[in-house]
Formats: C-alpha cells, structure tokens, sequence
C-alpha cells in the first residue's frame, strides 16, 4: 500500500507513547527508564523495561527486546509489513515522532515546568489526590510553587 510508514519512520515514533495508546501505563518510572508489565506475557512485577533516551524495549522476563517494530510483530502477530500498514492506517495514531534533540534543546527542555511534573510525576498525583479526598488546595499549591522555583533557578543557570 502506498503511503504506509517506513521502518525507519515507525521506529521513530515514541514507544512509551505507544505502548499507553495500547492502554498499557509505566508501573514505575526511574531515570529515563519506564518499567511496565509485560504487555507479552502475564506478571505481577513489572519487568519491561523501555529506555526514554534510545526507544528501545527489553522484556527481562522474557530475554528479548528491539524496537518498535520488533515489539509491534510479537504483540500483534504479524509480519513487519502488517505492522507498518497497521500503524499507518490507525486512526488512533496520535503519539509522535521523536525528532533530534540538541544539547541546547535538552538544557532547555530540563527548565521547563513540565520537566518538572515529568520528574515528580508520584509527588504529582499524591498531590492531586490530596486535593481530591480532602479538598486540600494548599497543598498542591506548594507543591506547584516548589516546582516554579525550581524550574526558575534552572532557567536562570542556563542563560
């Protein structure tokens, strides 16, 4: 079919962003690495490993890992034309492409507020959830007033 993805392009698209657009949610997030339940195999301890910095999986439980690609063939049962021609024609298509990043754009991108949420995302939700079991309002406000400071305090070093 013309107009499907290349590989190239495929493995370019975000596969964290892929993986939750399967409905599968990171377990645990530590560094760049997202650990998930297995999403190709049954378990009760999340012991597959996607690496933010080369989007590239490993399911530990299982031995094996690769890319995209290789996780969309396993998942889908399906050659890697009928993957690419799956991801091209869903409708739901809606994570992107992981274009370069410079080190300017990294130093930049780790002063933003949603870096912040992004590195705190337990400390986040907790705090949502105070707001929403106890009507604490404070409480999310220091904790955003944390994170403008210190999002300030990294802009500021990178000038």
């Amino acid at each position: 079919m013309e107009g499907d993805l290349t590989c190239a392009q495929a493995n370019g698209l975000d596969l964290i962003r892929y993986l939750e657009s399967l409905g599968f949610l990171p377990q645990k997030i530590r560094g760049e690495d997202y650990w998930f339940l297995s999403p190709l195999r049954d378990e009760k301890t999340p012991s597959f490993k996607v690496a933010r910095k080369t989007n590239l999986w490993y399911d530990h439980g299982f031995g094996n890992g690769g890319d995209l690609i290789d996780f969309g063939v396993l998942f889908h049962r399906c050659s890697i034309r009928e993957f690419l021609q799956k991801l091209t024609e869903s409708k739901e298509l809606n994570f992107s492409f992981q274009p370069p990043i410079t080190t300017q754009q990294k130093e930049i991108k780790n002063a933003e507020l949603s870096d912040f949420f992004d590195r705190n995302k337990h400390l986040y939700y907790d705090n949502l959830m105070v707001v929403r079991r106890k009507n604490d309002l404070r409480q999310w406000l220091l904790f955003f007033l944390v994170a403008v400071k210190e999002t300030a305090e990294k802009a500021a070093s990178t000038l």
